[in-house]
């Protein structure tokens, strides 16, 4: 497995740093990015929790429904132009995020980062590195996808650090920063030396021409899929964001499953990574009904484990089975329905699995 991913790094550097790029520089619009900032913009503002809460799931919803028509324009649009402009639109979303002076202004930079980061930088990522690997593809994307717990793991501590020193106005304009001299200079290199589509490789099952979206609502297979795409983002985000009322039930003082989420990224680059392999061995499409096991055995750690340590374990195994989830959803779409409007396709599911990650609170 170890010497898989050493030639696919060595064959393939450059692509694979495109995808990891996206990953990573998704984080200003995650949640576990912004979660820093809400209590210190909720002082400065003087905004209620509660209106916080308001305004982050309808900018989430509002983002989600202009995913398909964004979406799509990957299919149409040079790769390097496309992802240049959602940079320069996450600077300008951290600019005016920074400059909020009430509720409107803050839900409206808010809005910029979600539709980019949490929108658009995955779905470049993980589209454009589906495209270009082909009996690889589950390797590549546990390789690009690895991007996203490095996020998880610096951004929080970089936004923490700058609150501390300075104020959270300054800890959003170094992410606007880090943007805009670190991910723009990178992607626009990388995209130069992009090499598109390589030659049909054996071993791969695709659908050469490629479905349309029209021809995925058709699709009997989409439906039979779909309930079990929405069992991970669902349940994972409701039962995250309610952790301080898990922990409060348990007995467990305020914040200890909160210090223990770094298990969560652990297991998600361990799911990503060791599911690749597989993927490309056995099949997205095969694997896909599976994916769901890990969260399942993390909740029912939880649900029985009486200390603070079932709260890790719930983390690590709910990580696990999002790097699962992450990796297999678009192999399994370009394996079913082909490359050619992947971007179509991936952009209108990632509408339904963020509406129903943001209901699930």
């Amino acid at each position: 497995m170890y010497a898989d991913y050493v030639r696919l790094a060595r064959d393939h550097p450059k692509p694979l740093a495109f995808g990891l790029l996206h990953a990573f520089f998704s984080s200003p619009g995650q949640t576990y990015a912004v979660a820093v900032l809400i209590p210190f913009i909720a002082a400065d503002l003087g905004l209620t929790l509660t209106t916080l809460g308001v305004i982050y799931s309808g900018i989430s919803l509002a983002s989600a429904a202009l995913m398909p028509m964004l979406g799509k324009l990957i299919d149409r649009v040079k790769l390097r132009h496309y992802s240049a402009a959602i940079g320069l639109a996450m600077v300008a979303g951290a600019a005016v995020t920074a400059c909020a002076s009430g509720a409107a202004s803050l839900a409206a930079g808010l809005f910029v980062l979600r539709l980019t980061g949490q929108g658009l930088m995955t779905h470049t990522g993980a589209t454009a590195t589906a495209r270009f690997f082909g009996a690889s593809r589950g390797k590549a994307l546990g390789v690009t996808h690895l991007g996203m717990p490095m996020g998880e793991a610096v951004f929080p501590a970089i936004i923490t650090g700058i609150v501390a020193l300075l104020d959270w106005r300054a800890a959003v304009l170094v992410m606007g920063g880090l943007c805009l001299g670190g991910f723009l200079p990178a992607s626009l290199a990388l995209s130069r030396h992009y090499a598109g589509l390589p030659p049909p490789q054996p071993g791969v099952s695709a659908a050469p021409t490629g479905h349309s979206r029209r021809d995925v609502l058709t699709s009997t297979f989409f439906y039979r899929v779909l309930p079990a795409s929405l069992v991970v983002p669902f349940f994972v985000t409701g039962l995250i964001f309610h952790q301080g009322a898990i922990g409060l039930e348990k007995g467990w003082a305020a914040g200890q499953i909160g210090a223990l989420f770094f298990m969560f990224a652990l297991g998600h680059a361990s799911g990503a990574f060791l599911i690749g392999p597989l993927t490309d061995r056995i099949g997205a499409a095969r694997l896909y009904p599976w994916h769901g096991l890990p969260f399942a055995l993390g909740a029912l750690v939880l649900h029985v484990g009486a200390t603070p340590f079932a709260g890790g374990a719930f983390l690590l195994l709910t990580g696990l089975a999002t790097g699962f989830f992450s990796n297999l959803i678009t192999a399994m779409f370009a394996e079913v329905y082909g490359i050619k409007n992947l971007g179509a396709i991936r952009s209108m599911v990632s509408t339904i699995l963020v509406f129903a990650a943001a209901l699930a609170p």
